[in-house]
């Protein structure tokens, strides 16, 4: 479960129980979901990983009592955002325990993932299916961006990694497009000048 509170924001791991009319989330660390104030609470998702998949849902948060929270409706949310394309971008991936800055080399970006090559020196201790916070850096702008590596594999010295976003602001979303409809404007540029 994916919970925003404002500026913070904590990911809690835990089980998912559906009993009559709603469902209860159980959560595995009850310290972290004890800091929350409900009231706080601006927006919550829930990601389930389905092999290779993570699917992100919509929920409606009524209640935390006895350490669990209790959940009157889930709506997956509907990945529509597929536009994509390969690109050669910098970036930086934020280890979440010390917060270290590793650099890595963005090879493809869309509306709702990206793939992205380190060095195998540098990745050793990336963990996988927790969120991270990544910053693509494109030539006149940055944004900032959370996700999920979903995939990974190694080819030559480099390992590569897919991150699927999580919770992550339709303002930035729109950032993206904007990128990416800009360079696909001077790509056609381009090729209509090599014609």
């Amino acid at each position: 479960m994916i919970i925003s509170c404002d500026e913070d924001l904590t990911i809690l791991e835990g089980t998912l129980i559906k009993l009559e009319n709603f469902f209860v989330f159980k959560p595995n660390d009850i310290s972290l979901a004890e800091r929350i104030e409900m009231p706080d609470i601006t927006n919550v998702e829930l990601v389930i990983k389905d092999i290779n998949m993570l699917n992100y849902y919509q929920i409606e948060l009524e209640d935390f009592i006895d350490d669990r929270f209790y959940i009157s409706s889930i709506k997956l949310i509907p990945s529509t955002n597929t536009f994509n394309l390969l690109w050669d971008l910098d970036g930086i991936i934020y280890h979440p325990v010390n917060g270290k800055e590793i650099p890595m080399r963005i090879t493809r970006l869309g509306g709702d993932a990206l793939s992205f090559s380190i060095c195998d020196a540098q990745d050793m201790d990336i963990p996988y299916y927790e969120v991270l916070r990544a910053r693509v850096i494109f030539e006149d702008h940055v944004i900032d961006i959370t996700g999920n590596i979903v995939k990974s594999y190694d080819l030559g010295p480099y390992r590569y990694f897919e991150l699927c976003y999580t919770d992550i602001l339709e303002s930035r979303r729109d950032a993206i497009y904007r990128q990416l409809f800009r360079k696909q404007i001077e790509l056609r540029k381009a090729i209509s000048e090599f014609r």
